[in-house]
This record gives C-alpha cells, sequence and structure tokens, in this order.
C-alpha cells in the first residue's frame, strides 16, 4: 500500500498525535480523559483515516486524509473504499507496535474495560465492519457508542447511544463538534455505564426543542464554488465557517463538509 509507504518514511515532522489535530472537536476530545475521573487511567485513542486505530500518545508525522465525503482529501469516494481502507491500516503495525490496531483488537485486548466510541457518521461506515465483529466479542456493557444522526443498524442495537441534533441546544457548541460534546457531557455528569448513559441521553432529547427547518435552495458544487470565488475575487478574509454562514444567509444551503470542501478546492485554484 503505497500510503503507508508514505506516512512510514522518516520524517523530522513528527509529534505525539493529539498534539497534530487541531479545530472545537479536538480542543474537546483530548481533555476527555480528564472529564472521565470515575474511570480508572482513561486511555485516549484516535481513529484516524491516515494512521488506522491508533493511541492519542502515539508519535506519528502530519497527513492529509479523511473519511468524510466529498472531500479533497478524501481516501475514497464510496463506503466500501473507506472499509477497505480502514482494514488494510489494520493490518500494518502501525506507529505503536505493541497496541491494537482495529477496534475488534482493542475489545479483545481491554476486555476488562469500559469503552467509549465517539464517532461521526462517515468514520461510523468506515470501520462499520470492524465494529460489528468488535461487538460480537465484547461482554455485555462493554460498548458505547456516541454517533449522531447514524442510520440505523440493528447490528449497533444495544450499545448506541440516543443522539441526534436536538442534543446541540443542550451542549452548546457547533454541529461537527456534537458527538465529542454529547461524550464530555456524559462523563462530566459522571455517568459511566451504558444504562444511566442512555436513560440520561434519553431524557435530555425528551426535553429538547424541535429542530428549526431551514427552506433554503440547495445549490449544485459549481454554484457554490462561483460563490466562494466571488467572495475570494472581492478580497473576502472570512474563514469557510464565516462564509457559509453568508450563504446560508442569502437563503442558500450547503452541508458545512461540502462547503469545506469546495472552499477549499477554490483557494488552491487561487494559489
Amino acid at each position: 500500500m503505497h500510503w503507508i509507504e508514505h506516512i512510514s518514511s522518516p520524517n523530522n515532522d513528527a509529534v505525539p498525535a493529539r498534539e497534530l489535530y487541531a479545530g472545537e472537536h479536538w480542543a474537546i476530545a483530548r481533555n476527555l480523559p480528564a472529564a472521565a475521573l470515575g474511570f480508572v487511567e482513561p486511555t485516549l485513542w484516535v481513529a484516524s483515516a491516515g494512521w488506522g486505530l491508533i493511541p492519542a500518545n502515539a508519535t506519528i508525522r502530519p497527513y492529509s486524509a479523511t473519511f468524510s465525503p466529498r472531500h479533497p482529501d478524501s481516501v475514497a469516494a464510496e463506503t466500501v473504499g473507506t472499509q477497505a481502507w480502514w482494514n488494510a491500516l489494520a493490518e500494518w503495525e502501525g506507529p505503536t507496535s505493541s497496541a491494537a490496531r482495529s477496534l475488534t483488537a482493542l475489545v479483545t485486548n481491554h476486555s476488562r474495560d469500559r469503552i467509549l466510541l465517539v464517532l461521526s457518521q462517515a468514520y461510523l461506515a468506515a470501520c462499520r465492519a470492524d465494529l460489528r465483529a468488535a461487538i460480537e466479542g465484547a461482554r455485555d456493557g462493554q460498548i458505547s457508542i456516541i454517533a449522531a444522526g447514524a442510520s440505523a443498524d440493528p447490528h449497533l442495537t444495544g450499545v448506541i447511544l440516543p443522539a441526534d441534533a436536538r442534543l446541540q441546544h443542550h451542549v452548546s457548541g457547533s454541529r461537527g463538534a456534537l458527538n465529542v460534546r454529547i461524550a464530555q457531557e456524559v462523563l462530566t455528569a459522571g455517568l459511566y455505564d451504558h444504562a444511566t448513559m442512555y436513560d440520561y441521553l434519553r431524557r435530555q432529547l425528551d426535553i429538547a426543542p424541535k429542530l428549526v427547518s431551514y427552506e433554503r435552495q440547495r445549490l449544485s458544487d459549481d454554484d457554490v464554488l462561483t460563490f466562494i470565488r466571488r467572495h475570494l475575487a472581492e478580497g473576502s478574509s472570512l474563514s469557510h465557517t464565516r462564509l457559509l454562514r453568508t450563504l446560508r444567509d442569502s437563503g442558500k444551503a450547503c452541508e458545512q463538509a461540502r462547503f469545506a470542501a469546495l472552499f477549499a478546492t477554490a483557494t488552491r485554484s487561487q494559489l
């Protein structure tokens, strides 16, 4: 696999994984062990599209890869491709030879530990087969999954926690950091077993306000690129998130991940 050869080559830029990632999601994620006061020696792991499953203290070099669709650095266009990629990374020794390289191995190696998985829809889809195998080998109550808005999957019944966009009202923050904020919420509340986490989030959903539905006009990729390039040509210094807000305020629609990918494409074309 050429990718493995690429990231395995010597590089002086290698840093601990927890220091590599930026943004709202990781600002919260790296502090989850501190929030998990009821756990004994909590450990943070990373589900990485570039390196596979790694401990957050593993030393890795920077990379550009994601499982998110329609992104310039997406490793595959379809779910079957991202699953094959995840499985190939799991077969590689990785940056820390003694660490588990798959969710299945993680559950087996830590059979007495509680495992809370926080996964976006794209990353859940990429590791779904691995996750199903992990669940089959897990003891009752060992695994809990936070994946707001994930499509129904009978294999996840009994391990997935109730969560959707309505919880954003309770935990605040952006939609992109919703899952990790929910994890922070349940851990800070002192909830550690699956049943209490489930009941707590179910109660929060029962009292959450309904989502506001916006009737916005959906744009094609070409229309979004035209909008972005026009603002760049006018000398706009807005970040992609603020420019997306400008677009939405004009009554137009575009998903955050798709807009970010198109913004990156438009920015590169300006160089």
